[in-house]
């Protein structure tokens, strides 16, 4: 399910049911995936950063404001459709299958049951974030740097999604044990929900997951990639504002 239909059961749920008198006789099938909660929290997170935004951290009060949104409350999200669509076949999975599939769009072609033409060209991954370890760069960025050197900025820090240089993004703890305690406790009664729905069982097969601390501290992997990033900066002479800025970023200044 896309970004921007899923949002028509809080936003404007009278769109649903338009769509739904638009095709009175179709076979409505609802596909939509569900990424576990704290790992879509921080991709979301990365998302907002290369738009340009300045969230704040989610280790800190960048949390609470998610809880309301259609990126944490998953039930928020799909009641509204499982209400006005009680005929639908609603196929809703864990993101980690689509992964297993080989991505989103083999995903849903095997999904879909829908016939497509042979020799379909292969795409790569569309979304390649920021990575995690320097987030609160982007974010600093985005809020002190004109928006064309922030711009720049963004853009070379998601070249170096790949550094084998970088903490992995999985091993980075972006909510703190605080956070990750309290995500945990807000998501209980969703996730009893989604239970429900997958008839009992764990929906995300690995949900324990969700309050396991990462071995690596936010700050720690930032103490790590900074450096990195700076030495990738001097070695292809980015403009001379953003080179200045990240030489004298003094993470005082975040909040």
């Amino acid at each position: 399910m896309c970004r921007g239909v899923s949002n028509f059961g809080t936003l404007a749920p009278g769109l649903i049911d338009r769509l739904r008198q638009e095709f009175p006789d179709a076979d409505v099938t609802v596909i939509v995936t569900l990424r576990r909660v704290d790992d879509h929290l921080a991709a979301w997170q990365g998302q907002r950063l290369c738009f340009g935004r300045t969230p704040r951290p989610l280790s800190g009060a960048g949390l609470a404001p998610c809880f309301n949104t259609i990126h944490f409350d998953f039930q928020r999200m799909l009641h509204p459709w499982l209400e006005r669509f009680p005929d639908a076949r609603f196929d809703i999975s864990d993101y980690a299958s689509t992964l297993a599939a080989g991505g989103a769009v083999p995903d849903f072609i095997m999904r879909s049951g829908l016939d497509f033409p042979a020799g379909l060209v292969a795409v790569g991954r569309a979304n390649i974030g920021i990575p995690r370890a320097l987030h609160e760069v982007a974010r600093l960025g985005n809020r002190f740097l004109a928006p064309r050197m922030a711009r720049m900025l963004r853009e070379f820090m998601i070249g170096l999604a790949n550094d084998p240089a970088l903490p992995e993004n999985d091993q980075i703890e972006l909510f703190g044990a605080h956070n990750r305690m309290l995500l945990v406790e807000r998501f209980a009664s969703i996730n009893t929900y989604l239970r429900a729905l997958a008839g009992g069982r764990a929906f995300f097969a690995d949900e324990d997951d969700i309050a396991r601390l990462r071995p690596i501290s936010g700050i720690d992997a930032l103490g790590v990639a900074l450096p990195i990033l700076r030495a990738r900066i001097q070695q292809h002479g980015l403009a001379p504002e953003v080179a200045d800025f990240v030489t004298r970023l003094d993470f005082r200044q975040a909040g």
